[in-house]
């Protein structure tokens, strides 16, 4: 079936979805900020500085000459002390021929009582990439994937994440940088191309052809 996107959403808290709404201020934090959240998998994810996990086959755990276990098989996950970069996510909308399929997760709720939902993706990725460029910061886009670490070996990535967060449908931009501190960039307003509501109203969200 075919799969697109009709809409970036960003939740988050009323005071803070009206500036970004306003007068389009896009904060992008640190990935060590979200290292280090325990919020019950919500925004917190340890995995932002994994590099890469391996499977490993046959081992025998010792302390000393004592043997203290073995195991058939098992993972070897390689971690950054150090990752470098700042993030800004938003929901991703996904849209399919059957539009009365078209439903976002109730969990997003969580992130705030606001959202601001943009209705022209293109002219808002190129108004962030624009902000970058004007920062001297290269911008890079995508959706995530959602990842079954139980069966995944191979290099990790800043836009991976483990499978339980799969309800967030993230689309994130990311821009690599030595600095550790949050990162603004500024917009402007995007009460041209973009909607602000309640978070609450999200079921009632209905897709309709033109």
């Amino acid at each position: 079936m075919k799969v697109d996107i009709c809409s970036l959403i960003k939740f988050g808290e009323k005071a803070h979805m009206e500036s970004f709404y306003k007068k389009g201020i896009v904060f992008m934090n640190h990935l060590n900020a979200f290292r280090h959240i325990e919020d019950e998998e919500l925004r917190g994810d340890k995995h932002e500085a994994l590099y890469e996990q391996k499977e490993i086959n046959n081992i025998k755990i010792y302390l000393g000459n004592n043997k203290l276990g073995v195991a058939e098989k098992g993972r070897f996950q390689l971690w950054n002390d150090n990752p470098k970069g700042n993030i800004f996510s938003m929901y991703a909308l996904k849209t399919t021929e059957d539009l009365s399929d078209i439903k976002i997760d109730s969990a997003c709720k969580k992130f705030g009582d606001a959202c601001v939902l943009i209705l022209d993706i293109n002219e808002f990725i190129s108004r962030v990439g624009k902000a970058a460029k004007r920062a001297g910061y290269e911008l890079v886009y995508s959706p995530v994937e959602y990842i079954d670490l139980k069966r995944y070996h191979g290099k990790w990535s800043v836009f991976k994440k483990p499978i339980q967060y799969s309800y967030q449908s993230e689309f994130r931009f990311f821009i690599r940088r030595e600095e550790s501190e949050p990162l603004f960039l500024e917009i402007g307003s995007l009460e041209d191309i973009a909607a602000i509501a309640e978070s609450d109203k999200i079921d009632t969200l209905k897709v309709t052809k033109v």
